[in-house]
């Protein structure tokens, strides 16, 4: 059972370190004005 949880810890934090990734490439792309090639690109990510 431990496991289990130790598994679902590192699942959790790695969803956390991902978003904090895409927030901070997303801000880095705001601050060189590539705003459609963020939303093009956020796009591409959620698209099925």
């Amino acid at each position: 059972m431990s496991e289990g949880v130790a598994a679902g810890l590192v699942a959790l934090a790695m969803v956390v370190a991902g978003g904090v990734a895409l927030r901070d490439v997303g801000g880095l792309l705001r601050e060189t004005a590539d705003v459609p090639l963020f939303l093009g690109g956020r796009f591409w990510l959620t698209a099925p």
